[in-house]
């Protein structure tokens, strides 16, 4: 068995986290619909995902760019996250 840093931080990859262990407690009765959705959201940001930071990326270093900033998709991706952990802070407070 592997035991790496990327099984320690929570998954096999970047977006897998700890959702897997936290959702059966939240919604039990729902959790055959849920892992549903979660697997159809997994599958449309893998085929979205790609295209757009490809996109970004190209942008980025052409040579049509005001700023040259290779690392403009990964900014992106880090604005993303930061807005999905406030979401998700957000929805898990008790009313």
């Amino acid at each position: 068995m592997n035991h790496d840093g990327a099984h320690a931080a929570g998954g096999d990859g970047v977006g897998q986290g700890k959702g897997g262990v936290v959702i059966p407690f939240r919604v039990a009765a729902q959790q055959g619909q849920l892992q549903g959705a979660n697997g159809s959201l997994q599958g449309i940001a893998s085929l979205i995902g790609p295209v757009i930071f490809a996109s970004i990326f190209a942008y980025a270093i052409g040579t049509g760019s005001a700023w040259q900033v290779p690392g403009a998709s990964f900014l992106l991706a880090g604005l993303m996250l930061t807005a999905a952990a406030v979401l998700a802070w957000r929805v898990t407070q008790p009313r």
